[in-house]
């Protein structure tokens, strides 16, 4: 998929720069028009037809929805524009680049502050992706007045099958998924090399990696209002092992509710024999309305707003432009 992408984004290249290497804007603001409209086509026919969610929340890939969301609108409106060269199109693009420009600024910086990311929540770790097999697994939890993790339990083998299947692929079975990619995929049941009656993960492992865990400074400190949900924790230690037999730790953090709008906080770290090595989070709401409004979710319909409004504009702009112009011409006729 990405090598059919990369022919026809040289050549469109290529157009866009003429042989003085001077941009052709007129193609520039054409295309920039295009863009929005294009893109609600394609988001509409996949939230229709589809389920956005099964690309917008894959767990193991971030191209898929870049490539709906971004790469293909971007090279419909340009190859599109190549053949309608329409002046007035690149009119109305000069005034909709401050809006989109505006609009995309804000809202990617919105949602980096509300979720964690500016465009699609963080896939898992590279790692997880080359399982070969699964050593431990435990979940245990931190009360929001004790700052151990504690009360330490054998993750059954009929938790980690319905963790795997879960169709939201977010969360705490964001890891099982992400095995579905790996060779232990193969093994559907992941029973062949895990031992629920000896799957303990030793006390020692535990504290040091809540040690680095506390020492990383990655944790966020609730608002004062949720000081006790956002203080507990559900945690899910997954020790694993990968075809070059470097062994690794998963751990995944989920708090409680941490500030308004029942935002509660994901955290996931990757250790291997010298400690800590990967980290990242995100946030979601536990509002089904609120998660539903993630602006990379509604981006397509607000800049499409946008653009009505521009073209607005741009005709508002054009009727008093030709006012001026006749009153002139009057004014010439009268020999004023």
């Amino acid at each position: 998929m990405r090598d059919l992408v990369k022919l026809p984004t040289r050549l469109i290249i290529l157009k866009m720069i003429n042989i003085n290497k001077k941009i052709n804007w007129d193609l520039f603001f054409s295309s920039l028009v295009l863009f929005p409209i294009f893109r609600f086509v394609i988001l509409q026919i996949i939230i229709t037809y589809f389920y956005i969610g099964n690309i917008y929340d894959d767990c193991t890939n971030d191209f898929n929805w870049y490539l709906v969301a971004y790469i293909l609108p971007i090279l419909l409106s340009i190859l599109t524009s190549l053949f309608l060269k329409w002046r007035l199109i690149s009119q109305i693009g000069k005034i909709f680049l401050i809006f989109f420009i505006a609009i995309n600024y804000w809202g990617a910086t919105f949602n980096k502050q509300e979720v964690g990311y500016y465009f699609k929540r963080p896939i898992v770790f590279e790692e997880l992706k080359n399982a070969d097999r699964l050593l431990n697994a435990v979940i245990l939890r931190k009360h929001w007045d004790d700052s151990n993790f504690v009360c330490q339990k054998p993750l059954s083998t009929k938790h980690m099958i319905l963790l795997k299947e879960s169709p939201k692929m977010r969360h705490n079975e964001r890891v099982f998924y992400a095995f579905q990619e790996s060779p232990l995929g193969e093994n559907s049941n992941y029973t062949a090399h895990y031992n629920e009656a000896t799957s303990k993960i030793p006390s020692e492992k535990i504290d040091e990696i809540q040690s680095s865990v506390y020492n990383s400074g990655f944790l966020d400190k609730p608002n004062k209002k949720f000081e006790k949900s956002g203080n507990q924790f559900d945690i899910q230690i997954v020790n694993f092992e990968i075809n070059s037999g470097k062994e690794f730790y998963i751990v995944t953090i989920k708090s409680g509710v941490l500030k308004e709008a029942k935002f509660s906080g994901v955290y996931e770290f990757l250790f291997d024999e010298n400690g800590l090595r990967k980290r990242q989070k995100y946030y979601y709401s536990n509002d089904i309305f609120v998660e539903s409004t993630e602006y990379p979710l509604i981006s397509h319909l607000i800049e499409l707003l946008f653009l009505c409004f521009s073209i607005v504009l741009h005709i508002l702009i054009t009727l008093v432009k030709k006012g001026i112009i006749r009153g002139r011409l009057r004014i010439g006729n009268l020999g004023i």
